[in-house]
């Protein structure tokens, strides 16, 4: 693994990239070599600083970006890196340091100077207008002839959805689309503006694997056509599947850079050296997760139960059925039959039954849109079905809105962060307790008691390791992965007995991923919770989940036991192979 401070000044992989940039058009290839020394540079952060209030976010960073590449940039939540792809898509003005596109000094001070430079940002959360359509979010930025273009606009649209191996409907409102859809709209738009550097911050955090996949071999294309491709990502593999160069970053200082030779791909054993490598370079030597505030597990992120685990799932905690932390019944969620009309941009639910037992995890699998945020509102009081019911410890609970549900004991962790989690220009604090304003001890005869909040945040999100200037900060203005710990920070203050899990790992570095993951499993081993994982990550649903429930189009198409074979099982009924 070579590291260096200056990583444009190691060995790479993007000459025959460069060449194909220059055959283009795009200048990288013919003039940043005679200003910066780097015959291929794209983009260039030299010695770049960002500071905020009691944080320095970016610390004397420089990193370079060839045409004809992909480099990916690795680092734990907080470690800067959302913050360096802003500073080069004009939302954040460097402290220190310069940015350079095509070998030549550039002040980005807008998003529209980036897009002027070539440069296009695909966000973790897509930043597009909801109540406008797919093809006037295209659209937007155009300086003259927007209804001349229409047309135009939407047979390039449908060019670049095919090239991204989906099909987008440019009529159709963005409010009505899925969260992968969206992101999949912002990266067509990338596509339909030619730009030449395409910036990405967590991509695939949405997506299913097939999915996932398709966008690896979308990048590749983009860059066998000479453009130069920086993503950032939580996943390590697809950082080894991926990328040309990998950089890591860690507490806003870059620490490391990995080229393609070292990423480990002629051998499993070189491949599993890289990981451990990049890793290292992340978390610096591994530290157990048992380390982490109360979370009981072991190097896998499954928690170590108090007692065993019988065949179904449903934990031994080595006492009786009537103990505090057992109390609930067996059949501690239930669903009968439950159907959900399908709407614009929706699948719906169609006869729809299972159940789960009180300490049991349930895993829910499916392709994007096939019935999972339905399946997720249904349980948390958003959707109320229209046939079928929904019983909580054996009471029905389906004329009951989102509050009351809070109170029966079921607690929702949404898949939408910045829609449905948090207010964000609220503080994070108040973002914590917005399921209980106005509750003692935070709250006292209508009176806010701000060092009982403060204290409250600073235990809860204290557990997930996140470190903030102020608890009074605004919510939105944190990075993807903080505000999922804060969103999982809520949910668990109200002790619930139902936990419904939408992607509970998405956009948080490895590290905190095993937390999370160890954190589920001991919710239900140790305190009988009843657990419901949704997620787009196979591997996280089937290493959680005693049993899988497989979604195709809104029906149940099977379930499918934990254990050896189960992935190729639940892969294979996914896509209707079985």
């Amino acid at each position: 693994m070579a590291t260096t401070r200056d990583p444009l000044l190691s060995r790479g992989s993007g000459t025959a990239g460069a060449r194909a940039g220059a055959a283009a058009g795009y200048p990288g290839g013919a003039q940043a070599g005679a200003q910066t020394g780097d015959p291929s540079a794209a983009l260039e952060f030299c010695r770049v600083g960002k500071v905020f209030p009691g944080v320095a976010a970016v610390d004397d960073v420089s990193l370079g970006l060839r045409y004809g590449e992909i480099h990916c940039l690795l680092g734990e939540n907080g470690a800067g890196k959302t913050s360096l792809l802003n500073i080069a898509a004009g939302i954040y003005r460097p402290d220190a340091g310069r940015v350079m596109v095509d070998g030549r000094d550039v002040a980005i001070l807008s998003p529209r100077r980036a897009r002027d430079l070539g440069v296009a940002t695909v966000r973790q959360h897509p930043a597009l207008v909801r109540s406008l359509t797919v093809v006037e979010n295209m659209m937007l930025g155009q300086r003259r002839g927007v209804r001349s273009e229409r047309r135009r606009a939407a047979a390039a649209l449908r060019a670049a959805a095919a090239r991204l191996g989906v099909e987008l409907d440019p009529g159709a409102r963005v409010e009505s689309l899925s969260i992968a859809r969206r992101q999949q709209v912002e990266i067509a738009r990338a596509l339909w503006w030619d730009s030449r550097i395409v910036l990405l911050d967590e991509p695939t955090s949405s997506l299913a694997p097939s999915e996932a996949e398709e966008l690896g071999r979308v990048l590749r294309s983009l860059c066998d056509e000479g453009r130069a491709v920086l993503f950032v990502t939580h996943r390590l593999e697809e950082a080894l599947d991926w990328a040309d160069r990998v950089s890591v970053m860690r507490r806003g200082r870059l620490v490391a850079t990995v080229e393609a030779d070292d990423l480990g791909r002629a051998s499993s054993d070189a491949r599993e050296a890289a990981r451990a490598r990049l890793l290292r370079a992340m978390f610096g030597e591994p530290r157990p997760v048992t380390s982490l505030p109360d979370a009981a597990t072991d190097s896998g992120g499954q928690a170590e139960p108090s007692g065993s685990a019988d065949q179904s799932g449903q934990a031994d905690p080595g006492g009786s059925a009537d103990e505090p932390a057992r109390g609930a019944p067996i059949a501690a969620l239930e669903l009968r039959d439950v159907w959900v009309a399908s709407g614009v941009g929706e699948t719906g639910l169609h006869g729809v039954s299972f159940l789960v037992k009180s300490g049991e995890i349930l895993g829910v699998a499916g392709v994007e849109g096939a019935g999972q945020r339905e399946l997720a509102g249904v349980i948390g009081g958003q959707i109320r079905p229209s046939r079928g019911d929904v019983r909580v410890a054996g009471r029905s609970v389906v004329s009951e809105g989102v509050s009351a549900r809070q109170v029966s004991g079921v607690s929702h962790l949404s898949g939408d962060r910045l829609g449905e989690g948090i207010v964000a220009t609220l503080g994070v604090a108040y973002n914590l307790l917005l399921k209980r304003i106005g509750s003692p001890p935070d709250w006292r005869n209508g009176f806010v008691r701000r060092r009982e909040i403060e204290r409250t945040c600073a235990g809860a999100l204290g557990a997930f390791d996140v470190s903030l200037p102020s608890p009074w900060v605004a919510a939105g203005t944190l990075s993807g992965g903080t505000i999922q710990k804060l969103l999982l920070a809520r949910e668990l203050l109200g002790s619930p007995r139902v936990m419904v899990f939408e992607n509970p790992t998405a956009g948080l570095d490895h590290q905190t991923a095993l937390f999370v993951r160890g954190l589920i499993a001991r919710m239900a081993a140790r305190d009988g919770v009843a657990a419901v994982v949704i997620s787009t990550d196979l591997d996280e649903v089937i290493e959680l989940g005693s049993r899988v429930l497989v979604l195709v189009g809104g029906t149940v198409a099977g379930e499918v036991s934990g254990g050896d074979g189960a992935r190729e099982a639940v892969s294979s009924m996914m896509v209707g192979a079985a």
